[in-house]
């Protein structure tokens, strides 16, 4: 599976996390709640899309690991960093629970980005050690 239908996977399942939990943002905070959700999907998607191409720079057994470690970086610094100065930067996002649904929305992205990344490790062909 190529990059670009990983990230287009990953967009479709954030995509269908906000549109769940929009009634629930909606009917605790109106509009504001809605732009919490929004902001929190797209700050996670960003941090999620930004470390595909890093973890896909990587391939084979022996790179694989320092892919790994900048793809975690980046899938943990952005969201949460970015998330947490938001939280603090804009009290409205911060009353309308901003920061919950950036941490359901991080764990979501997390799972997706793992079995996509353990789908691509299966199927490459280089991970395969020669007998």
């Amino acid at each position: 599976m190529g990059l670009a239908a990983r990230c287009c996977l990953l967009t479709i399942a954030l995509v269908l996390a906000c549109i769940a939990a929009t009634p629930l943002a909606f009917a605790l905070r109106g509009t504001n709640g809605l732009l919490a959700v929004g902001v929190a999907a797209g700050v996670c998607w960003f941090g999620a899309v930004i470390t595909l191409p890093i973890a896909a720079l990587f391939r084979g057994p022996s790179a694989m690991m320092y892919g790994l470690a900048l793809s975690m970086l980046g899938r943990t610094m952005l969201p949460l960093v970015l998330g947490v100065a938001l939280h603090f930067a804009s009290p409205m996002l911060a009353d309308a629970g901003m920061i919950y649904y950036l941490l359901v929305f991080y764990l979501l992205t997390l799972a997706v980005e793992t079995v996509l990344a353990v789908a691509s490790v299966a199927h490459d062909p280089t991970s395969q050690k020669a007998i």
